[in-house]
């Protein structure tokens, strides 16, 4: 009977603790409740694919947005959302006003909270102490123009207006000014620009050294590296240095076991931007 007891307080704390951080979250002026966050992730959803439309690359479908995970602060309140969206896509979003609202997003895919590769649970990790400590700072040594500038993305996303959300620098880093009263905002949209779709496995690591790592697809080499695999996709671009033959590289290589002459063309353009940057 004791132990009945013992277990019924310590529901009941728990149970009064949880409602009690849910109350300062409500009180909290910063906090992003669940029903904003929704709000946003669709809305942004929406815009993406109305300018990929625009861009005439085909699409033209709505999607649902899923809840996929809450993310907890030191202080036991939410400071991070991920949601999924049904077809393929996802998004992470702040849930306090002070921090940038769109922490990360994608249009292929979806994030599983089951399968975290770990520079992603790193980097989940670290925003979410970089949110604690701002929620900590309060307003001592803080950047109130920034602090503002972040919550005013925040009211244009609420609003819909994902244009003047997005837009929020001008060229050369400065904040944008608004444009005068009854001026419409305009966009042009250009791109997508690259047509590769290039991977850091194996037929486009076939000149990177040889390491003993254990996925068959990695052809015992290692991997090329992301900043080489962005790096090397802007050079075939531009196709520049022109000490490349860029014609024959697809867009993709088939397989990770390709050694065909456009495959090692890629490899050894990757190897040698691996090279550079280290």
């Amino acid at each position: 009977m004791r132990k009945i007891y013992l277990y019924l307080a310590i529901f009941i704390f728990f149970s009064c603790n949880r409602e009690d951080i849910n109350k300062d979250n409500l009180n909290d002026g910063n906090y992003v409740t669940l029903k904003e966050s929704k709000s946003i992730a669709d809305s942004l959803q929406q815009f993406i694919l109305h300018r990929k439309a625009k861009a005439s690359t085909g699409v033209n479908k709505s999607s649902n947005t899923v809840l996929e995970k809450e993310i907890v602060g030191s202080d036991g309140t939410i400071v991070m959302r991920i949601f999924n969206y049904t077809d393929g896509g996802f998004i992470i979003l702040a849930a306090d006003r002070r921090a940038n609202p769109v922490l990360a997003y994608s249009d292929e895919t979806s994030f599983s909270s089951d399968t975290v590769p770990l520079a992603t649970d790193a980097w989940l990790n670290d925003t979410k102490l970089e949110i604690d400590a701002i929620k900590a700072r309060g307003t001592q040594g803080t950047n109130v123009a920034a602090i503002l500038l972040k919550k005013a993305k925040y009211t244009q996303l609420l609003s819909g207006n994902m244009v003047s959300a997005i837009k929020t620098k001008a060229a050369g880093g400065n904040v944008a000014k608004p444009p005068p009263p009854k001026c419409e905002d305009s966009e042009y949209v250009k791109g997508p620009l690259l047509t590769t779709n290039w991977d850091q496995i194996g037929g486009y690591n076939n000149y990177m050294p040889a390491k003993s790592c254990t996925p068959f697809y990695c052809n015992g080499k290692a991997f090329t590296g992301c900043v080489a695999t962005a790096m090397a996709q802007v050079m075939r671009y531009h196709q520049y240095p022109t000490t490349f033959n860029y014609s024959i590289m697809p867009s993709s290589v088939p397989n990770y076991s390709d050694v065909s002459a456009g495959a090692n063309e890629i490899s050894k353009l990757m190897w040698l931007a691996a090279d550079a940057v280290g």
